[in-house]
């Protein structure tokens, strides 16, 4: 199923088909909700032929009162660097597709129409790409402390990239701003678990609102 055509494989099941993939390396994250019962005793979640396996936190969520903790094997397949000339088209292609499904209240002939300008402006950019197993998946752009974008492959979000792109640029910025579309929900609740607060509101070229936030 790796090898054929599609996105990723998603995977819920019990401790035995856990065990059977976690033996094979063929788990790359794992969710796990913790339900607030104690059940006092019970088995390894994993079983004992598991593997010991080395784990990072990419991100946590609550809801219902359950907490879910997602984490990536801690490999070294993960890397952040500079973008360089050569990435410039799968950059692109990753700005263009995240706009348009991040922003369907603005029509998708507008991102095309801006597509040509960005191409021009971002290799005269403060770019950081994320790639992993050599792909690019992601990019953060910056102008000093103000982050023009974070953008994550369809294919890759929810899985920690933009998380690990905006601690990134946290370790290199003293403090960062940005503009966010209030109707972009999701990306203005990111910004929030990640210590951002709202500052004010601005209206953009499009007509759309937006909220400029900064960090705590």
């Amino acid at each position: 199923m790796r090898q054929g055509v599609g996105k990723n494989i998603w995977i819920c099941g019990g401790a035995e088909i856990a065990g059977r993939l976690i033996g094979k390396n063929m788990i790359d994250t794992y969710h796990l909700a913790v339900i607030p019962v104690i059940l006092g005793s019970g088995v390894r979640l994993f079983g004992s032929s598991a593997p010991k396996t080395r784990l990072t936190l990419v991100e946590t969520k609550k809801y219902n009162g359950i907490v879910e903790v997602i984490y990536d094997i801690a490999n070294s397949d993960v890397v952040i660097r500079n973008m360089n000339k050569d990435d410039i088209e799968q950059v692109m292609q990753i700005w263009l597709a995240t706009n348009v499904q991040a922003h369907d209240f603005i029509a998708e002939t507008y991102w095309k129409g801006q597509f040509e300008n960005v191409r021009k402006l971002i290799p005269a950019s403060e770019v950081y790409v994320c790639e992993k197993s050599n792909k690019i998946v992601g990019f953060i752009g910056l102008s000093e402390n103000y982050i023009a974008g974070i953008f994550v492959a369809s294919n890759f979000q929810s899985y920690g990239i933009g998380k690990r792109l905006l601690d990134y640029a946290k370790g290199l910025k003293p403090e960062l701003y940005l503009h966010v579309y209030q109707k972009n929900i999701r990306a203005v609740k990111f910004y929030q678990r990640e210590n951002f607060v709202i500052e004010s509101e601005t209206v953009d070229g499009t007509g759309e609102k937006e909220f400029l936030m900064k960090t705590l």
